[in-house]
This record gives C-alpha cells, sequence and structure tokens, in this order.
C-alpha cells in the first residue's frame, strides 16, 4: 500500500510583526485504491474489501499570525 501526500506553503509578510501563511495540501495523489481490510469470513463475501484507502482530495488552509 502506496500513498503519496504533498503541502505547498507561502509565506507573505503584512507589516513589520505580522505575516499570512497559505497552505495547499492534496492527499493520494496517485488514487491508489488498495484494500487495507479483507473479509475472511468463508462465504459469498469471501475476500471482498471491507476498507479501502481513502479518495484523493484537496485541502487549502490559512494561518494568520499578528
Amino acid at each position: 500500500m502506496n500513498q503519496v501526500d504533498a503541502r505547498i506553503a507561502k509565506i507573505f509578510k503584512v507589516g513589520a510583526r505580522s505575516r499570512i501563511q497559505g497552505t495547499v495540501s492534496a492527499f493520494n495523489l496517485f488514487n491508489g485504491n488498495a484494500p487495507t481490510s479483507l473479509n475472511l469470513t468463508y462465504g459469498p463475501s469471501w475476500l471482498l474489501p471491507n476498507k479501502i484507502m481513502q479518495a484523493r482530495f484537496v485541502k487549502f488552509g490559512v494561518q494568520i499570525d499578528y
């Protein structure tokens, strides 16, 4: 199971002591969908995945220091 995450951040100075930091984070960039748990009980749902990796998504953020 491999998952690639990335984050980009930029700091902007405002005035003498204040700053604003903007971030963009991307999770599961290559959209791997590997199962993390399988049903091991013998029957019609044997070896079907119970859980898979989370979907690809992007998160934006801002931090203000003053």
